[in-house]
């Protein structure tokens, strides 16, 4: 039972690790989307993130439906802290590293006071850092994923000499 046990931890640790990738592709994606929504439909930020929200998986469907929805209310809040707000609302829990979370609850800065070419260039500027991201991610992600999986079972076979 404890080699099943660290087996399986190690494969969620290693599908852990997929998953932070597709995740950091999703939001490439989402990048694209943007530029366009801003660029050829020339769309205002909140009617952006509604259609948006329509086309992209979950959990940032959710957040930008929910983003959408609270700058058409006009409390009064800037995009940026509708942005910021929704990011700890909505992704809480997404599984990506806290640096690639934060860069993108950074990018909620550069879309409400900007014209739409800042904002282009802003969202340029993220796109070329999550390309490199994505590169060191993918850079030996084979072999971390082996690692977790050889480290599970042999500390589970570990664990099991010692109780022995």
């Amino acid at each position: 039972m404890i080699i099943l046990a660290s087996s399986l931890l190690g494969m969620i640790f290693s599908m852990e690790t997929s998953q932070k990738l597709n995740t950091l592709y999703e939001i490439q994606r989402i990048l694209i989307m943007l530029k366009g929504e801003i660029t050829y439909n020339k769309a205002p930020a909140a009617e952006a993130f509604l259609s948006l929200s329509e086309h992209v998986k979950e959990p940032f469907g959710k957040f930008f439906r929910k983003t959408g929805q609270e700058l058409n209310q006009g409390f009064g809040k800037t995009i940026e802290t509708v942005w910021w707000e929704c990011c700890d609302s909505e992704l809480g829990g997404l599984v990506i590293d806290k640096e690639d979370k934060q860069a993108f609850r950074e990018l909620g800065s550069c879309m409400g006071y900007l014209d739409a070419g800042m904002q282009i260039s802003s969202l340029t500027l993220y796109s070329e850092k999550l390309d490199m991201r994505i590169r060191e991610s993918t850079q030996g992600i084979k072999e971390r994923q082996k690692i977790f999986k050889v480290m599970g079972i042999m500390g589970g076979i570990f664990i099991v000499l010692l109780m022995a």
